[in-house]
């Protein structure tokens, strides 16, 4: 398994999973240290892996950084093993960005937000080599109100 963008590699610490962690930040991945797993330091649109080494690559709310997000999920496929599975994240800027004016009276996107990646666009990069296996909008349940913050998707090599 491997974890595009892992940050500092709270999401899977305690599930079990014993993933290669990636991340572009050097400071970042000193902090993730304490996970235990193996730790690269690497941009994720230039992967350092063979071709199809995983049967899994994690992609949670990474693509919205970066430039060039079409990038990374070829890479994501290169590196995936041939049926291996790839599950992509990432926020829905429409409903964060009204929330963040409306609610906190902030500025409506991210700075570090580069691109905007509705579900359509992740079916159209997906679609080009992968199967799109699900694909869905995730409310957030601890709101009054149900705001659609994430895209989920599930993506299998063909």
């Amino acid at each position: 398994m491997l974890e595009v963008g892992c940050g500092e590699g709270v999401l899977l610490r305690g599930s079990g999973f014993a993933p290669v962690q990636l991340d572009i930040s050097m400071t970042r991945l000193c902090k993730a240290q304490a996970t235990g797993n193996p730790l690269i330091c690497a941009d994720g649109m230039d992967l350092p892996f063979a071709d199809a080494s995983f049967d899994v690559v994690l992609l949670i709310a990474v693509l919205e950084h970066v430039s060039q997000p079409e990038r990374i999920v070829d890479e994501m496929w290169r590196v995936l093993k041939p049926g291996g599975e790839t599950a992509i994240l990432t926020p829905n800027d429409a409903w964060m960005s009204l929330g963040r004016l409306i609610l906190l009276k902030w500025p409506p996107r991210y700075p570090d937000h580069l691109s905007w990646i509705p579900p359509q666009r992740v079916r159209r990069m997906a679609g080009r080599r992968f199967s799109v296996e699900e694909a869905f909008a995730l409310p957030v349940k601890w709101l009054p109100f149900a705001l659609n913050m994430y895209y989920w998707a599930t993506l299998r090599k063909r």
